[in-house]
């Protein structure tokens, strides 16, 4: 079933049925994917939309999402959902992974975790993450543990794309409000994407954006910029 038919049907998947539709999506339209929350997830569903783009909402069942039902009536925006069960079987291993090398414990609450396994699903399936953090300490990559070092709940699903493409230059591009300017790691360390001449690039594919639920003026500004440059 190609992706339109799967998302004009479906309102909970099996990651097997997702991840099949989603690769046969059209490379002549990002596809972004992102979760429920507000800030970075909806400034980012809104930019897709405002280019008539395709947006997934990966939630999971008993998890509440903001806004979604009035961008759903669209036919651009869907929400779909992946029961605990799956995602526990899909991506504990995987979170359990990601808080090793963050240096955090596991969480024990039930709404947080699914939170948690939605970011690992996420950062699983997208082929680049565009993130959006206050304030990045760049000193705080360490690269003894491949500890990225991201702030906050963004943390998790950086980090997870980060082990899923280690390598000298990782398709992860972090916004940070503070210096208003763009990261990307690179071997064991952040480096400015300013300072060697060149631009985030191009949204393609499928994509991924996370981030501060606090998104500012300027966060907004690099978001659109970004999506603009998709035309």
């Amino acid at each position: 079933m190609a992706l339109p038919e799967f998302l004009a049907c479906h309102s909970h998947f099996s990651w097997d049925e997702f991840v099949e539709c989603i690769q046969e999506a059209s490379p002549h339209e990002p596809v972004l994917v992102t979760g429920g929350a507000m800030g970075a997830d909806t400034a980012a569903v809104k930019a897709q939309l405002a280019h008539n783009r395709m947006s997934l909402i990966m939630g999971a069942s008993g998890v509440e999402v903001n806004e979604w039902n009035s961008f759903s009536q669209t036919g651009r925006v869907r929400l779909l959902r992946m029961s605990l069960g799956e995602l526990e079987d899909k991506f504990a291993d995987c979170l359990a992974e990601t808080c090793q090398e963050l240096k955090r414990h596991q969480t024990s609450n039930p709404y947080t975790r699914k939170l948690l396994l939605r970011n690992m699903a996420i950062a699983n399936v997208v082929e680049q993450l565009f993130a959006f953090v206050e304030e990045l300490q760049l000193d705080a990559f360490d690269s003894s543990t491949n500890n990225l070092g991201v702030p906050g709940g963004t943390a998790y699903a950086c980090q997870r794309f980060a082990i899923r493409h280690r390598g000298d230059a990782i398709p992860l591009y972090l916004f940070e409000n503070k210096s208003g300017c763009w990261y990307q790691p690179v071997d064991t360390e952040w480096r400015k994407i300013a300072e060697y001449g060149e631009t985030p690039p191009v949204p393609k594919g499928v994509f991924g954006v996370v981030g501060t639920r606090q998104f500012s003026p300027s966060m907004s500004k690099a978001l659109e910029a970004l999506m603009d440059v998709q035309e």
